[in-house]
């Protein structure tokens, strides 16, 4: 009978649908692909608030969900809004501080990727979600692509080659996008990267170039092309006994809806994502709101696919490619123009 009580105690302190939603940072990401997905999520979730530095932002994504309060100020909002989860979709460089201060307001958070731009940024990120008494969910959208859940990935691999390609996109904030990639390589094949080495080459396309053992034995080796021909992002995966291509899902790209080879003791099997869905159903996005919104109403704890800690490699291996881009372009310091009898001397000491 105790029990019993606390269960009905437990029930009617967790939140309905639809849920009372806040929504920090009113950029692209918002107004391209989650303002379409929210729209087909209204008996789940209903905007309340948005909070956004720019006026001219808000203002614009204020019409699309005109029942919203407006902020500028994310304690602000905090404060005068009872709110059952926040999206964070603010720029790659705000996305901890500010989810740390969500969840010091113990409220629920998806934050989109990255979570974090240094390991230093992912520990203190880390560190609030253990003192937090509210769950963060991290959105890694290929997790939740449609087309690779139930797909078992060939066992025990040997080598692992992959490639990011986009087109005109900034280098210097590219180890952002081409996270997708690196998480995507570590996830699936639930893996441990070992003698990780990044290389960046300005010439003649710049690319990052990653080699490295998964778990000790399997020889893995990433390209990733800001400026490239396609926006194909695919991995290969070699077995002893078979091979998997996985190209994943990309509107811009040749493979649309994404596309999955196997071939295993020489029978090839193909098989593409589904038709006739949108490219957020296709990409992982619609999926992983849903799953988001539907954990934080039945008051569940993080799951696996949401977990901040499975990314830490990822977020490691991102921090040293902006690492090796940072050293190539760096320009080497002016020569000492004193005299070689006036240059310093350097002793060992």
């Amino acid at each position: 009978m105790k029990s019993s009580a606390h269960s009905d105690e437990t029930a009617t302190s967790l939140p309905a649908f639809p849920l009372r939603l806040g929504i920090i940072g009113c950029g692209g990401i918002l107004r391209k692909i989650y303002s379409e997905i929210l729209a087909g999520l209204r008996e789940q979730a209903k905007v309340v608030a948005l909070c956004d530095l720019s006026e001219a932002s808000l203002k614009q994504v204020g019409r699309i969900f005109p029942e919203a309060r407006l902020y500028q100020r994310i304690s602000a909002m905090l404060e005068r809004e009872k709110l059952d989860a926040v999206m964070v979709l603010s720029s790659e460089t705000a996305n901890a501080r500010i989810t740390i201060e969500v969840l010091a307001a113990g409220i629920p958070v998806y934050l989109e990727k990255p979570p974090a731009l240094t390991l230093e940024e992912f520990d203190r990120l880390r560190e609030a979600e253990k003192r937090s008494e509210a769950p963060l969910f991290v959105s890694f959208n290929r997790r939740h692509t449609p087309m690779l859940q139930g797909v078992d990935l060939p066992v025990s691999p040997v080598r692992i080659a992959g490639q990011m390609m986009r087109l005109g996109r900034e280098v210097s904030d590219f180890p952002y996008t081409g996270l997708h990639l690196l998480d995507s390589l570590l996830y699936f094949t639930q893996a441990t990267p070992n003698k990780v080495r990044v290389e960046f080459m300005a010439e003649p396309v710049p690319t990052w170039r990653l080699n490295c053992l998964l778990d000790g034995t399997c020889v893995t080796s990433i390209e990733l092309i800001p400026d490239g021909g396609d926006h194909r992002e695919y991995m290969q995966i070699v077995a002893k006994d078979e091979s998997m291509e996985i190209q994943f899902p990309n509107p811009e790209s040749h493979y649309s809806e994404g596309q999955v080879t196997r071939v295993r003791k020489g029978q090839c099997q193909v098989f593409s994502g589904e038709e006739g869905i949108s490219p957020h159903e296709q990409m992982g996005y619609a999926p992983s709101l849903r799953g988001f919104l539907k954990h934080v109403a039945a008051g569940d704890q993080t799951p696996d696919i949401y977990s901040l800690s499975s990314s830490r490699s990822a977020i490691a291996i991102m921090e040293a490619m902006m690492d090796a881009y940072l050293t190539e372009m760096t320009p080497p310091e002016p020569a000492n123009a004193s005299t070689p009898s006036e240059q310093p001397k350097h002793e060992s000491r």
